[in-house]
């Protein structure tokens, strides 16, 4: 499961995924929350609805060994600090693989801190919808995410 240093995601999250993985070569999420430390404030984005519609987001996302196997053990193209997924998923398609991915619900959540020196801010998003900051409460790390 790859999840990067600004994933926050609760147990229900692990518990859903990785249930939902097994017999999947490729398996993730479609969307997440995303919390902009600057302005306090959090979004929903519902996934990507461009070209990219219906991929699974990098945050999360399972690749099993046979994938990896395929990949020499390298899912992103070497030298790169950004543009990471879109890197994973131009070798993932490479292969015949079985994909698969789900919305968050049953409680399941999952959140990208974004603060000033992320490569990407909340602006780059263009399908997004803020929501009540109150939701980060499903995470034990509320306290400490909204003191950043």
């Amino acid at each position: 499961m790859y999840l990067g240093s600004d994933d926050i995601v609760n147990n229900k999250f692990f518990e859903m995924v990785v249930s939902g993985a097994i017999g999947y070569d490729m398996y993730g999420v479609l969307d997440c929350y995303i919390y902009e430390v600057k302005s306090k404030t959090l979004a929903y984005w519902p996934g990507y609805n461009n070209q990219r519609k219906g991929e699974t987001l990098g945050m999360g996302r399972i690749l099993s060994r046979n994938l990896l196997e395929k990949l020499k053990w390298q899912p992103w193209i070497s030298q790169l600090d950004k543009g990471m997924d879109w890197s994973m998923m131009q070798k993932v398609k490479k292969f015949k693989i079985k994909s698969g991915g789900m919305f968050m619900r049953n409680g399941m959540f999952a959140v990208d801190i974004k603060t000033p020196v992320n490569i990407c801010s909340l602006g780059n998003y263009k399908n997004i919808k803020r929501v009540n900051v109150s939701l980060l409460k499903k995470l034990p790390e509320y306290e400490r995410i909204t003191r950043l």
